[in-house]
């Protein structure tokens, strides 16, 4: 079993499993020229963000899971799920207006349970969620915005084109399908 050993501008060469003490910090370098892994200590703080992540969605899920759905730690994973749809909406590009507004009525309830509940809980925690849900309503921003450059009688159009796309797509999913023209 081989060990780290440190090579020049900082970076720690990973050849095992040894445990590695890392003092200095560089950017993140995945490969160095012999194609090894290489970990940084940005690599470790990414680590430890996911499993803080992973952490935290548990004990959120737990919360909703005995009932507590109107408590801070309840909205930690309504958070996480409303900003991967974002994400994916913006990766994707189709998306309607009926979508976002779904999206913006979530994030509503979950800015009422932030304020009647910010008491109850740590402030660390209270702070944590309004960042991420200042985060999703910067990217529910972005995804109005592109849609406002459709003028009439366009967005109707925009509309039922997503529906028929998502009609097509879950066809696609069915061994069997019955065509009968809704539109």
């Amino acid at each position: 079993m081989r060990s780290a050993r440190e090579n020049p501008g900082g970076r720690i060469d990973v050849c095992s499993s040894s445990v590695l003490h890392i003092h200095t910090y560089s950017p993140v370098n995945i490969y160095d020229c012999q194609d090894t892994p290489v970990l940084t200590p940005t690599a470790v703080v990414v680590t430890v963000d996911r499993v803080l992540e992973s952490c935290l969605q548990l004990l959120s899920l737990f919360f909703m899971t005995i009932g507590r759905t109107t408590e801070a730690p309840a909205a930690y994973a309504m958070t996480s799920t409303i900003k991967r749809l974002l994400d994916h909406l913006t990766e994707s590009g189709l998306y309607s207006g009926k979508d976002l507004d779904s999206m913006a009525s979530t994030l509503g309830e979950l800015d009422q349970v932030l304020t009647s509940t910010s008491a109850a809980h740590s402030p660390y925690l209270v702070e944590l969620l309004a960042n991420r849900q200042e985060l999703c309503k910067t990217s529910l921003a972005a995804l109005r915005k592109e849609l406002e450059c459709l003028e009439e009688p366009l967005p109707a159009v925009h509309e039922k084109l997503i529906s028929i796309l998502r009609s097509m797509s879950l066809a696609n999913t069915k061994p069997k399908v019955r065509v009968s023209p809704t539109w």
